[in-house]
This record gives structure tokens, sequence and C-alpha cells, in this order.
């Protein structure tokens, strides 16, 4: 008999386990694509700059794209125009006002907030809580002050004013690189 108890009780178990199962659906996987961009001063220091940003963002198919170097020059909000502008051409695009670091999303965003607000051109970092198909994503774009951009220092140049370095202190930089020339061959 007690045999016959625990095949009932295991057939109603399993019964009651596939119904639950059945009840959870399963969220389908989805592929988030993120595009982080110097804009540098809003394409201004380059032909048809803002335009080549416009065409990258559509060409890059992001969701979340993370922008430097937004300047709202002549008081015109910059990210408002990027995303008029995709919107033209058939792309909507969420966006708020901010200087320096900025986002833009195919989602809506719901929160903004600095990290690290833009001071005397020392970069900034923001952070954003954007809703993603019901779920909140975190997403921060940082633009870093550029007077102390390290990667010129293994190519010979200085990070502060990015003048060629002397021979001397290339040659005490070499153990970070071996590019500029195998940093003059030492």
């Amino acid at each position: 008999m007690k045999l016959l108890e625990r095949f009932f009780f295991t057939l109603g178990m399993l019964f009651l386990l596939n119904t639950l199962l059945g009840c959870v659906q399963e969220k389908e996987e989805m592929e988030l694509r993120v595009l982080q961009f110097n804009i540098w001063h809003e394409g201004t220091k380059v032909k048809n700059g803002f335009d080549a940003i416009v065409d990258e963002i559509i060409r890059s198919k992001a969701d979340l794209v993370s922008l430097s170097e937004v300047r709202n020059y002549n008081g015109i909000n910059f990210t408002e125009k990027l995303t008029t502008t995709l919107m033209d051409k058939g792309h909507h695009f969420y966006e708020y006002k901010n200087d320096d670091s900025n986002l833009i999303s195919r989602f809506p965003i719901l929160q903004h907030s600095y990290l690290y607000s833009l001071k005397n051109d020392k970069g900034s970092i923001i952070k954003a809580v954007i809703d993603v198909e019901g779920q909140e994503v975190v997403f921060c774009s940082a633009h870093l002050d550029y007077t102390n951009y390290a990667c010129y220092l293994p190519r010979g140049y200085s990070c502060k004013t990015w003048s060629e370095l002397s021979k001397t202190k290339c040659i005490r930089l070499s153990f970070c690189s071996q590019s500029r020339d195998n940093i003059f061959k030492v």
C-alpha cells in the first residue's frame, strides 16, 4: 500500500511541477548593442562631422549610445538635434539634455543623474536607468579628463601638452611600450 501511496504522491508532485512550470514564461534572450562614441566637439572639427555621427549611429544599429564631448554650442541642444535627425531617418531614440557626457537610447530613460559633473572641462560621468522591455538597466557614460591621457606616454608624447617628449623621458617610459620606433631603439 505504501508503494501505491508513493506512486500517486510522486505522480501528483510531477503534475503540480509541470503545471507550475507551464505558468512560468521564459523570456527570450535579447541582444543589446552599445556604442561608446567620442564625437570630438560634436563633430565640428571634421567636415560633415554631424552627418558622419548620425550615419555611424545608424550603421552600428546601437540600442544605447554613450556620447563624449557634447558641448551644446550656440545654445543648441545637440542631443535633441541628433535624435530629431535620427527620427527623420526612421530611427527613434530617447534623450535628455546634458553637457559633455551624454547618452541616447532606443528604450525609455527612466532616471538620470551625474556621478561626476563637468568642472573646468575635466571630464564627467553620468548614469541613466533605462527600461529595456520591462527590465531596468543601468547605463553610464564617461568622458575622462583629457589632460591626463596616459596612452600618449608610451608613444613618446606628453599627455598634458601633446608635444614630443625628449629621448631621455622616452627611455624612462620604455617599460610601457615598444611603440614609437621601439622607443628610439633602447
